[in-house]
């Protein structure tokens, strides 16, 4: 058992090989500790983490007599296995093998990724495509609320959150006097009216009420419905909105500022992320072409007590 540890330990540290390079540090032949009577320096210790797998080098900030522990002890494990030749041996030799190709097939899947060329049009479609996600609006809000329908049916979880928390808010309007107030309060709005006067008198929003109708700032990554992004983050800088419904209120929103980050400036993340998609497409294709069609299921159902049968049955002649 503890040589199969072992074994497994040396499969991960070739595994993430070359995952963690390090620059060297200065004055690399300083000793930094001393494991079986042999000095370990700065540069030994940057050696190990080019090499080492994540779990070690957590340890070697945490614990670094035990994560040098077994590093060395594995290092000496495997020299002693390869002095009595282990590595030669069945069933150890098709165990490495299979732990090397383990290791060269991550290795094969990273490289499928890192080196997947990607057209700068296909940057451009990606980008236009994604583009909300990439844009953030400042606004202000007034929240007008009306008493929630919580019927369940063809509702979503976030809609019955904010239903519910409505209930709880007590919001006494009928929809149809919510509508007519926000209504009147996008007419007030668009004439000229002071939207913080008009918050701190109608919103129902208690926390941005207190603050001029400030909202903050919504992305297409915040936790708001998709329709509600959808038409703040299309809105103009100073423009105020129709009445936006929401499963318990409405909302008249008026964009302060508008931002949004360029495609230059998201070329790395839009890159890695058709690479990522490449990949697990690449998988999927190759999964189906090697995906396994099952003669006899009982033979993997009790593979021991038919490999006992069968050796009764050559041995005894009985059918």
């Amino acid at each position: 058992m503890q040589l199969k540890r072992a074994i497994c330990c040396v499969a991960m540290i070739l595994g993430a090989a070359a995952l963690h390079a390090q620059l060297l540090q200065p004055n690399g032949d300083a000793v930094v500790a001393v494991v079986n009577g042999k000095n370990v320096t700065r540069a030994d210790i940057d050696k190990i983490k080019q090499i080492a797998p994540p779990q070690l080098l957590q340890i070697l900030q945490a614990n670094p007599q035990a994560a040098l522990l077994n590093w060395y002890l594995i290092q000496y494990l495997g020299d002693l296995g390869q002095q009595r030749k282990l590595d030669e041996r069945s069933p150890f030799k098709e165990q490495f093998q299979a732990m090397k190709s383990e290791a060269l097939a991550q290795a094969v899947v990273g490289d499928e990724s890192n080196t997947y060329p990607v057209p700068a049009a296909d940057i451009k479609a990606f980008y236009d495509q994604h583009k909300t996600e990439y844009q953030q609006s400042k606004i202000k809000a007034i929240y007008v609320s009306y008493k929630p329908q919580i019927s369940g049916a063809g509702t979503s979880p976030a809609e019955l959150e904010a239903a519910a928390k409505a209930a709880l808010l007590g919001g006494k309007r009928e929809e149809p006097d919510a509508l007519r107030l926000a209504i009147d309060l996008v007419q007030k709005l668009r004439a000229g009216g002071d939207f913080a006067k008009l918050a701190a008198e109608f919103s129902d929003d208690a926390d941005s009420k207190t603050k001029g109708g400030d909202f903050g700032v919504i992305k297409g990554t915040s936790q708001f419905p998709e329709d509600f992004k959808k038409i703040v983050l299309d809105m103009k800088e100073g423009a105020i909105s129709d009445p936006i419904k929401q499963p318990a209120g409405y909302y008249v929103v008026r964009v302060e500022e508008k931002a949004e980050r360029s495609m230059t400036d998201m070329n790395s993340e839009i890159v890695a992320s058709i690479r990522d998609t490449h990949t697990k497409q690449w998988l999927v294709d190759l999964q189906k072409q090697f995906q396994p069609e099952i003669k006899d299921p009982s033979y993997f159902m009790q593979p021991g007590l038919q490999g006992i049968q069968q050796h009764l049955q050559q041995t005894t002649g009985q059918k």
